[in-house]
């Protein structure tokens, strides 16, 4: 498992001087006076890395739209970058500083079921992709995402200030999963490999089901024995069931293949989808940048025709002037 390290957090304005906050390596505390914006830095962190909830905006933020984030990890260091108004995350190879106009970058969606998810960015970024953790007494197992990991790297100050552990949230559902997470972080085992034990309910419905498909195979069997059969005839016989079951094999690999051709063609349309929402989302957002564009140029248009007002009305009040 590979470590990353929060290096800086930038809240950027058109108009303004950026926010800055630089971390340090190992535990990082926001501390101070109420209403100083220690709230809003954690939310922060948690929005550009990957949380759904968009930073509450107080007055002193108010037109502050883009967040970058620079972290350090196998001594190189990268920064994503994430609008207010967009799921879309991009991410530069570089630190904030070195960021520059055409910098390369990719673009990954802040959505956990798109194809292409900062969760999964992150988690092979510290070599834990692909790891289960454990959900409940049945050892039924659900994929490690960084939503779930992040719950352990940022804390709050409600969940400091409560007595219960910072690794539970208080939920009794999630809290076999909750411990499951804990200990693969100081063990780096996971529950991969772990077997899943059915329900006593499940297991006794399914054993029932069994019991009545062997009864109605035996109910539609049409071969019937003969007192009086010879050898030949049951041999014949024999043959014809042997027959029957291999054409029902067949049948159940060819309902079987289709099913399969069926499951990989949703497959197909649902990744279809997710890239049609996630270009949609990526198109809204530029869309909403020019829109941001436009207001900007709208306003250095207006600014030029004051400026030329103004120096028409100072000539003509020298001119005035010069004639006196």
């Amino acid at each position: 498992m590979n470590r990353f390290v929060l290096k800086k957090l930038v809240f950027c304005h058109p108009n303004k001087p950026p926010a800055i906050i630089d971390f340090k390596q190992g535990l990082n505390v926001i501390s101070g006076p109420s209403d100083t914006g220690k709230t809003l830095i954690f939310e922060c962190l948690n929005y550009i890395l990957g949380g759904a909830k968009t930073p509450k905006e107080p007055p002193e933020a108010k037109g502050y739209t883009n967040l970058f984030l620079t972290i350090t990890s196998s001594n190189s260091d990268f920064t994503l970058e994430r609008s207010v108004l967009s799921d879309d995350i991009r991410i530069y190879k570089v630190a904030y500083d070195d960021i520059e106009y055409n910098t390369e970058n990719e673009v990954v969606s802040s959505k956990p079921n798109a194809e292409i998810n900062i969760s999964s960015y992150l988690l092979s970024m510290v070599g834990i992709s692909n790891k289960r953790l454990r959900k409940n007494a049945s050892n039924e197992t659900v994929n490690l995402t960084f939503n779930i990991l992040r719950k352990l790297l940022l804390v709050n100050e409600s969940k400091i200030q409560d007595n219960m552990s910072p690794v539970l949230t208080g939920q009794r559902i999630s809290e076999t999963q909750e411990k499951s997470l804990f200990r693969f972080i100081l063990t780096g085992i996971d529950y991969s490999n772990i077997i899943v034990q059915q329900k006593p309910e499940i297991r006794k419905a399914d054993a029932n089901a069994r019991i009545k498909l062997l009864n109605q195979l035996i109910d539609n069997c049409f071969f019937t024995l003969k007192k009086d059969a010879t050898k030949s005839d049951l041999e014949d016989q024999l043959k014809k069931i042997n027959d029957s079951i291999d054409g029902g094999t067949s049948k159940i690999f060819e309902n079987q293949k289709e099913i399969e051709d069926l499951r990989e063609m949703r497959k197909l349309a649902f990744d279809k989808v997710i890239y049609a929402d996630s270009k949609t989302d990526q198109l809204t957002e530029i869309l909403s940048r020019f829109v941001l564009l436009t207001k900007h140029y709208q306003t250095d248009f207006d600014r030029l025709d004051a400026i030329i007002e103004t120096g028409n009305g100072l000539s003509g009040y020298a001119s005035y002037c010069f004639r006196e």
